[in-house]
């Protein structure tokens, strides 16, 4: 049996101002709060606020912790409802994009903080008390201006209990050094006393000195909900995945020029091959009402792009339909990356969809420098300067060697996120996976 070591519970985190403007008869905030001001078409100006609609982030409950204990909290404050399915559904239809960490949803609000636009970014986010003082309290720089309240929703909460196990399988000794070692990090106050300052709660659930109002809650969580029984947590995904999650209005851009037919070692294919049944995999796990289109570059006859699906096509067609883009001898440039990043975003945004999430993906293969300084800054200053309710963000891929730094910066202005596969090409698969996770 397990025993935790430390534990953090999930919370709502809201930006400062507007967990104060969240007024409630009992002075408490709960998933039913987060209902209401979902499916309220005033949005903020309930509160005669100029906010805007409410916005939620999430992460993605099959690849992230939080997304999981957030998706059955919000089930489970359901079920005292008349209509749990509707109730799921309108606080997902308020979900701004998942995210496949909440580190991805993080570095979006600080972005947007530093830009004075954090209230407009998001209203709320599930995650987990110790990561809302790791946001508040950064090791280097300053902390943001509009900081999170961890708030403990008053239906009642999961806790991340961080466990210590000790293997049936080792032998006796071996047993008994683990169990020797697990009394000294749960008993000795010293160690105790190292995770609350590190804003974790102790194994008891008990807060550190760090850990004080008004951003947090030092109390114990008022209900502390357990997980559902696992053929019951299996259903509650396969709902989600099909039939509740917000589905996506996106378009896939995918790189075929000649660094892409580069063989890989430990395989008989090369990067394209890989990459593409990748992205297919990727595809193939997205909901049937997900429309996600496929665009090619460079192209043998110079145009920008090559459109391969449109953009309402369904993911799992699109699945595939990736898998048979051919590859082309010519490379790509600094110049036609850029070209096919804006043509992409404003392909999505003239279409744009209030009841999806609208992205682009963007995977690359590389094999030239990106040194044009302006014509990046062009195109970061074009991401920035979208319209706040109209917002295409964009997700890069990076599969060979180029400036990351600025392939960062790109996807990253547009409230979006890089992913990184060029050290290790075997792991495109996880990569693709993850830019996905996002819608």
């Amino acid at each position: 049996m397990a025993h935790s070591l430390m534990q953090s519970p999930l919370v709502i985190g809201m930006p400062e101002q507007m967990a104060d403007a969240l007024h409630t008869p009992t002075g408490k905030i709960g998933w039913e709060d987060i209902y209401d001001l979902a499916r309220d078409p005033q949005g903020w100006a309930r509160y005669g606020k100029l906010w805007g609609l409410f916005k939620f982030g999430k992460t993605d409950p099959t690849t992230s912790t939080s997304g999981l204990h957030a998706l059955i909290s919000v089930n489970y404050a359901a079920q005292r409802t008349a209509d749990p399915a509707e109730f799921v559904k309108v606080v997902e239809s308020r979900v701004v994009h998942y995210g496949d960490s909440v580190a991805t949803l993080l570095a979006n609000l600080r972005a947007a903080d530093d830009a004075d636009n954090a209230l407009a970014y998001v209203s709320a986010i599930a995650i987990e008390e110790k990561q809302v003082f790791d946001y508040n309290n950064p090791g280097s720089g300053l902390p943001p201006k509009q900081r999170l309240k961890a708030i403990h929703p008053k239906d009642g909460t999961l806790v991340a209990d961080h466990p210590y196990a000790i293997l049936s399988w080792s032998d006796p000794a071996h047993q008994q050094a683990a169990a020797d070692f697990e009394r000294y990090l749960t008993t000795t106050q010293k160690i105790q006393r190292r995770f609350q300052d590190a804003g974790f709660r102790n194994y008891l659930g008990q807060a550190g000195d760090v850990l004080q109002p008004p951003y947090f809650d030092r109390s114990v969580p008022r209900e502390r909900w357990e997980p559902p029984d696992p053929l019951d947590l299996v259903d509650m995904l396969s709902q989600w995945s099909h039939v509740l999650r917000k589905p996506a209005h996106a378009l896939f851009v995918v790189d075929v020029g000649r660094p892409m037919s580069d063989p890989i070692a430990g395989t008989n294919g090369t990067k394209l091959d890989v990459a593409t049944r990748a992205a297919s995999n990727a595809l193939d796990d997205l909901a049937p009402n997900d429309a996600v289109g496929l665009w090619t570059f460079p192209t043998a006859d110079g145009s920008p792009y090559r459109l391969a699906a449109p953009t309402s096509t369904i993911a799992t067609s699109t699945s595939a339909i990736v898998r048979a883009v051919p590859p082309v001898t010519k490379s790509s440039d600094e110049r036609a990356l850029y070209g096919v990043i804006r043509a992409s975003v404003a392909e999505i945004r003239g279409s744009y969809d209030r009841d999806r999430i609208n992205a682009v993906v963007v995977l690359t293969g590389g094999g030239y420098a990106l040194s044009d300084k302006a014509s990046s800054d062009g195109l970061i200053d074009y991401l920035q300067r979208q319209p706040i309710d109209q917002r295409v963000r964009l997700y890069v891929v990076a599969y060979g060697p180029t400036s990351n730094d600025v392939l960062r910066r790109i996807a990253e202005s547009s409230g979006g996120a890089f992913y990184d596969a060029t050290t290790d090409q075997l792991n495109i698969t996880e990569q693709l996976r993850n830019a996905m996770s996002n819608f």
